[in-house]
C-alpha cells in the first residue's frame, strides 16, 4: 500500500499549491483505481492558489495529475507538485528524476533540496510555437509541457475562458489558457485551467511564456523586463519569468522558481 501525504507549497509564507502525494516506489506501478481514489482526497483548499493536484512516485519517476470536477484525474505537468514530491524523498542535496505529465515523453528534472526549500531545473524538448489569428486576437499555441494557448488582447465579449480554452485546444483537461491584456510593459496575465482560474502564476505557465518568447520576438517585447503581472485575491503581483538556456542535448533547460514545501501524513485506510 502507498505511503500517502498531503502537501502545500508556499513562497515566503504565501500558500501556492495543495494536493496529495502517494509514494509507490516499493509497491506496484500506479493504476487507474489508485488515481481515482486519490482524486477523492484532493479537496479544495481555500487558501491555496491551486488545488486538486495528485502526485505518484514509483520506480519510473514522478507522475503528476490534476483532479477534475467529475472525480477523475488528468495527467499534467506541475512544477509545485513536482517540488513537493521531491521534498517528500527527504534528505538534502541534488536529486535527478523523470517527471511524467501531459506530454508523451517525460521531462528530466534536476532539483536541489535545502531543508524545506526546493529549486528545480527542467529539461524540456525544443518545440516551435504556432501563431494564429483568432476572433481578431493574436494567439500563440505552445506545445511544450502542458499544451497552452496564449491569447493577447483579452477575450471577445461574452466568451468565457473555459469556452475559449475548448475552442482553441479541445476538451483535454490538461490543456491550459493564458489571457494577456494591457499594453506592452503593463500586461496582466490570467492563467486558466479546466477547473477555473488559477489563483496565481503556475510554474509551468511562467515556463511556457518564457519558452514561447525564445521563438516569438514580439512576445518577448511584451515582457521586456523579464517580469509579468498577474491577479490574485490580494491584488496584482509580479513574477519573474524563468531563465532558459539550451543544454548539451539540444533541449531547453528551464530554471523554475524556488518554493518551500509542507508535508503531512494521511491515514492509510483512506485510500482503497
Amino acid at each position: 500500500m502507498a505511503m500517502v501525504s498531503t502537501f502545500l507549497t508556499h513562497d515566503s509564507g504565501r500558500p501556492l499549491t495543495a494536493g496529495i502525494i502517494a509514494d509507490r516506489r516499493h509497491t506496484s506501478t500506479p493504476d487507474p483505481m489508485d488515481i481515482h481514489s486519490l482524486a477523492q482526497l484532493a479537496r479544495p483548499d481555500a487558501d491555496a492558489c491551486a488545488y486538486g493536484k495528485l502526485v505518484m512516485l514509483d520506480r519510473f519517476g514522478i507522475w503528476t495529475f490534476q483532479a477534475t470536477s467529475g472525480g477523475t484525474a488528468a495527467r499534467v505537468f506541475c512544477g509545485n507538485s513536482t517540488a513537493a514530491a521531491i521534498a517528500s524523498l527527504g534528505g538534502s542535496g541534488i536529486v535527478r528524476t523523470k517527471v511524467h505529465g501531459a506530454a508523451a515523453l517525460p521531462c528530466d528534472v534536476a532539483a536541489q533540496i535545502d531543508g524545506a526549500a526546493v529549486s528545480q531545473t527542467w529539461h524540456v524538448p525544443a518545440t516551435t510555437p504556432e501563431e494564429r489569428s483568432w476572433h481578431g486576437r493574436r494567439v500563440v499555441l505552445v506545445p511544450a509541457l502542458n499544451d497552452y494557448a496564449l491569447v493577447f488582447g483579452g477575450l471577445p465579449a461574452g466568451l468565457r475562458p473555459e469556452s475559449a480554452r475548448r475552442e482553441l485546444l479541445g476538451d483535454d483537461p490538461a490543456c491550459k489558457l493564458a489571457i494577456i491584456s494591457g499594453r506592452h510593459g503593463d500586461a496582466i496575465v490570467e492563467f486558466h485551467n479546466a477547473n477555473g482560474q488559477h489563483g496565481g502564476a503556475p510554474q509551468t505557465g511562467l515556463a511556457t511564456i518564457a519558452l514561447a518568447a525564445r521563438w516569438v520576438p514580439w512576445l518577448e517585447d511584451c515582457f521586456a523586463d523579464g517580469m509579468l503581472s498577474y491577479p490574485t485575491r490580494a491584488g496584482i503581483r509580479r513574477a519573474r519569468l524563468p531563465s532558459t538556456t539550451t543544454d548539451t542535448g539540444g533541449r531547453i533547460a528551464v530554471a523554475m522558481p524556488t518554493v518551500s514545501v509542507e508535508l503531512k501524513p494521511l491515514i492509510m485506510e483512506q485510500v482503497a
